[in-house]
């Protein structure tokens, strides 16, 4: 997954129309990033929500385990993320792994930034997450899938419309 957020952020600045100026960022909500620092081109901004490092502090494995960690990382960053989006206002925001934080914020802001969410692999629809992804449907402008499975799965639980849906394989290539 890190790789891919890499090699897409790499993708954007490479293949975008160069007569727009763009600025792409990663969000480091608890230091996650930190290890990955000289992989990550120079041209792409490494946005810190928080001082601390508390990636290697919080739990993992397990239900949860992994929830509390979710829980901590949405209140922690909650109102950091919503100053950077309206401060910022931008484009696009793409969206994966811990989405229900930038999701939920799409209630407090304006239209202006069209949230994408990414999909890995094959989501685990439990009643949860298909509630939440139902109940904000209309505030993601588009979801992208790795593989057709993904696709024709997101589309016969007919969460999304249909023609927000749509395959992006994951980047495998090297630019270099």
């Amino acid at each position: 997954t890190v790789s891919s957020v890499i090699r897409s952020a790499e993708s954007i600045i490479k293949y975008c129309d160069t007569k727009k100026k763009i600025n792409v960022s990663i969000i480091d909500a608890i230091g996650e990033w930190d290890s990955y620092k000289n992989n990550i081109n120079n041209k792409i901004n490494i946005i810190k929500l928080n001082n601390k490092n508390y990636f290697n502090f919080l739990p993992r494995g397990g239900f949860f385990k992994s929830r509390f960690s979710y829980f901590f990382i949405f209140f922690i960053n909650f109102f950091k993320l919503k100053n950077i989006l309206q401060e910022k206002k931008p484009d696009f925001l793409i969206v994966h792994l811990i989405t229900s934080l930038p999701i939920i914020l799409s209630l407090f802001k304006k239209k202006e930034t069209k949230i994408i969410l990414r999909l890995s692999g094959l989501p685990k629809l439990n009643i949860i997450r298909y509630s939440f992804w139902k109940l904000f449907s209309k505030k993601i402008y588009c979801v992208t899938c790795p593989t057709i499975a993904t696709y024709n799965n997101l589309i016969k639980k007919k969460i999304f419309e249909k023609n927000r849906i749509n395959i992006l394989r994951d980047p495998a290539i090297l630019l270099n």
